[in-house]
């Protein structure tokens, strides 16, 4: 049996300790959390060790932080911006698989190696960008929000790729069963959600909230998370998009702020658990003996990420600064891509040294993020000055051949109100504006 108590106690003290020392620096707390999880590992003092309580209380974390973007989750701005989230999404995704299988011909890779790892790579971390991005305040300006709807699209893609990448070499009617497969549960789950936010959940909510009981409706907001999440995994998607679409459901109610701030706290303290667990992977003795392997592979994660992601953006009319912003965001590996490398590795699509590398790489590309984003406001205007135009002329190369027009002329402006800052306050002041024809 596992001493849960104890480990959680041992957790959290050395996490307070270094999460002490880490906001005297003024370090993102994600760091902190990170390096808690190094110093605990299994590769250090060993006093965490990757068991199911663990990973249980990190899942949670994960569940959590989707639920909390599920419920403050703009829809109405996501439809506005549908074509950059659904084709630059795809189009960031399929352009890393390609440039990592024209890296694999060049190293002699088999072609399907080459394709796990460039689904390892493509991915990239939506709980430490979200986390990130809520810590900054920016996760409602323009480039928080399409990096958001990015996100969305990578964890949806988890799903076909863990379908698809086991069973390359079948043929082609097991392929599209399994295709036909996935979209039909999809689907299905879609149906449900969309089924709960327009038909059932606003009334139970509203019985719920009668009885005038804090605890009560708490209690209602977690088993409506969790409940969701485990149908989703039970359909074969993840439980994090399961609780992001509860948080959706929810998220179109008027109890959707007060919900929030209830689930706050526990998402924070469980995300940290989270965090925890990714650091525990990062082997230090490994990383010393192949550091230049690793310093490599973690460049060109940097690197490669950060224009890919712009290029996809900046083809659908945004300026350079907010493309290069949102690669930025987008410059590391996700915590769904350790899913997809285990695989690989069990199923001997890739060698256990390119697992390991994978691995190490991974995890120092997430300790990097939290310092990136912070930095990416100034990095992206300081990139974009020093790139010498060459996203501002693909950028209207794109606005004169896509026909996409995401920022149309309009006369100039009398009688309006600007808000300033799109928090609660300004959302819903927002909403009133409209509502009155403003």
């Amino acid at each position: 049996s596992v001493d849960l108590i104890g480990l959680l106690v041992v957790l959290l003290a050395v996490a307070c300790g270094v999460m002490l020392l880490v906001t005297r620096l003024r370090l993102p707390a994600v760091i902190g959390y990170l390096f808690s999880g190094v110093l605990l590992g299994p590769h250090v003092l060993g006093r965490l060790q990757a068991g199911e309580a663990v990973s249980s209380l990190a899942e949670i974390g994960v569940l959590l932080l989707m639920f909390t973007l599920g419920l403050e989750f703009d829809t109405r701005y996501f439809l506005r911006i549908r074509k950059v989230a659904l084709i630059g999404g795809l189009l960031q995704i399929l352009l890393t698989l390609v440039a990592a299988v024209i890296a694999g011909l060049l190293l002699g890779w088999p072609p399907r190696t080459s394709v796990v790892l460039g689904c390892v790579v493509a991915l990239s971390s939506t709980a430490i960008v979200l986390k990130s991005l809520m810590q900054q305040g920016t996760l409602d300006a323009l480039p928080g929000r399409l990096t958001i709807a990015i996100l969305i699209l990578q964890d949806l893609s988890v799903v076909p790729m863990m379908i698809l990448l086991p069973i390359g070499g079948g043929s082609v009617m097991e392929i599209s069963v399994n295709v036909v497969t996935a979209l039909s549960r999809a689907a299905l789950l879609l149906a449900i959600t969309f089924i709960l936010s327009r038909q059932v959940m606003p009334r139970f909510l509203q019985l719920m909230a009668s009885g005038r009981s804090q605890e009560l409706f708490l209690l209602v907001t977690l088993s409506i998370c969790l409940t969701m999440a485990y149908v989703s995994h039970r359909l074969g998607v993840s439980y994090a998009l399961g609780a992001f679409l509860a948080g959706l459901i929810l998220g179109g109610t008027e109890y959707a702020h007060q919900m929030t701030a209830d689930v706050v706290p526990f998402r924070d303290v469980f995300s940290g658990v989270f965090f925890v667990t990714m650091g525990m992977l990062l082997d230090p003795t490994f990383v010393l003996a192949y550091w230049p392997t690793v310093v490599v592979v973690v460049g060109i994660i940097l690197v490669g990420k950060t224009v890919i992601a712009a290029a996809a953006v900046s083809g659908f009319g945004f300026p350079a600064p907010v493309s290069l912003q949102v690669g930025l965001n987008l410059a590391q590996v996700g915590e769904f891509s350790f899913l997809i490398a285990l695989m690989g590795v069990r199923d001997r699509l890739i060698s256990t040294d390119a697992y390991r590398v994978a691995i190490a790489a991974s995890v120092i590309s997430m300790f990097l993020a939290p310092i990136v984003i912070q930095l990416s406001p100034r990095l992206s205007s300081m990139l974009a000055r020093t790139a010498g135009g060459v996203l501002p002329i693909w950028h209207r190369l794109a606005l004169t051949h896509a026909g996409v027009d995401l920022q149309p002329a309009e006369p100039a402006l009398s009688g309006h109100v600007v808000i300033l800052g799109y928090g609660t306050v300004g959302r819903t002041l927002g909403d009133i504006l409209m509502a009155n024809g403003l």
